[in-house]
């Protein structure tokens, strides 16, 4: 081969030059290799030299085309990434259809998770808005016992007994009643503890009872308005029939007559007023007023006044929370004597005395 074939050295060096300067990060220029005067580079030149080219010809791995980025040409993807999506993409479209088909299955299934987790309450939530498909009526009532259950550990006893009612569970709902009658004795709330105590049906509630009734008998036994309740006054009257502590004793005490006297010296005085002597000259009022007794009964009175110069008898009838005003004056009040008096009252049918008034007559 003549030397007129061969490449130009100097032309090559410049290459090679220019390849060398070629920064990674940026994509590269191809460069036009200057063909030779006469033979042009051979075309397999891209992957390895041939045989015939010079040793400080341009090594194949630095050609321009082999720095070329990879990005340059299309990537495969990995078989098993396809397979994975088309998996995900068909997962998607059957659990659509099941919601759009199967709604009722789907929130039946949201609702067992919710119950098997102990969340009740978001589970009553679905089973109620699916209430005949398979058991969801069943499992309504253990969500409603669920519930219950977490307000009977909270010591909220009101609304486990509305969840224990829902959950149709008359052993519970007792146990709830229970608690929470003895939660009022603890707090002293009696009438509520009592409440509480007879919607029980389970189990026997007479000591809980007659004792609930007893305490509250004593912190009530001087309110009329709790002594005469129907109800109140028949439970009084069983305690003190069965002599259930000292409650026999309360009882005489609770529904004994408790009578007043008050003296006054004017028609329009004020209710309340007492006076501890009058003038002769003026009228005498006498405010007698009478509580206690038992429900219904009337209380029959003789009243006797004494003054300086002569009696004055009365006989009345009172009710409970009644009064009479009887009323008593001189006829000759500017000579009337003067003095010490008394205004009495006695029960008209045991002629026991149940109240005295004591006051002055004067001039």
């Amino acid at each position: 081969m003549t030397e007129q074939n061969n490449p130009n050295p100097n032309e090559t060096a410049e290459v090679a030059e220019v390849v060398e300067n070629i920064q990674p990060e940026e994509t590269p220029e191809i460069i036009e290799i200057p063909e030779a005067t006469e033979t042009p580079v051979p075309a397999n030149t891209e992957d390895e030299l041939t045989e015939d080219s010079p040793e400080d010809e341009i090594p194949a791995a630095e050609t321009p085309a082999e720095i070329a980025p990879e990005s340059s040409s299309p990537k495969k993807k990995n078989p098993a990434v396809k397979i994975a999506l088309i998996c995900l993409a068909a997962l998607i479209l059957v659990i659509g259809g099941v919601c759009v088909l199967m709604p009722d299955f789907v929130d039946y299934v949201f609702a067992g998770m919710s119950f098997n987790s102990g969340n009740y309450e978001k589970a009553l939530v679905k089973y109620e808005e699916i209430p005949d498909y398979k058991d969801s009526a069943e499992k309504i009532l253990l969500c409603h016992e669920g519930i219950g259950d977490k307000q009977m550990e909270e010591k909220n006893f009101g609304d486990a007994v509305i969840s224990y009612k829902k959950a149709e569970n008359t052993e519970k709902l007792d146990k709830a009643y229970l608690a929470w009658g003895d939660f009022y004795v603890e707090n002293k709330s009696y009438y509520n503890a009592i409440d509480a105590y007879e919607n029980i049906t389970t189990m026997d509630m007479t000591e809980k009872l007659s004792e609930a009734y007893y305490l509250y008998f004593v912190a009530n036994q001087n309110d009329y308005g709790v002594l005469h309740l129907p109800k109140n006054y028949i439970f009084f009257t069983a305690l003190a029939l069965d002599e259930y502590k000292d409650s026999k004793q309360l009882y005489e005490e609770a529904y004994s007559w408790k009578v007043e006297v008050r003296l006054q010296d004017a028609e329009d005085a004020s209710f309340y007023s007492d006076l501890d002597q009058v003038k002769r000259t003026k009228k005498m009022y006498f405010v007698v007023s009478a509580k206690g007794g038992h429900p219904g009964e009337v209380l029959k009175l003789k009243c006797k006044a004494s003054i300086p110069g002569g009696t004055q008898t009365y006989n009345l009838e009172l009710a409970h929370d009644y009064y009479a005003k009887p009323i008593l004056w001189y006829n000759s009040p500017s000579s009337a004597p003067t003095g010490n008096a008394t205004f009495k009252v006695y029960n008209k049918e045991t002629n026991d005395l149940l109240f005295t008034k004591k006051f002055k007559v004067t001039k």
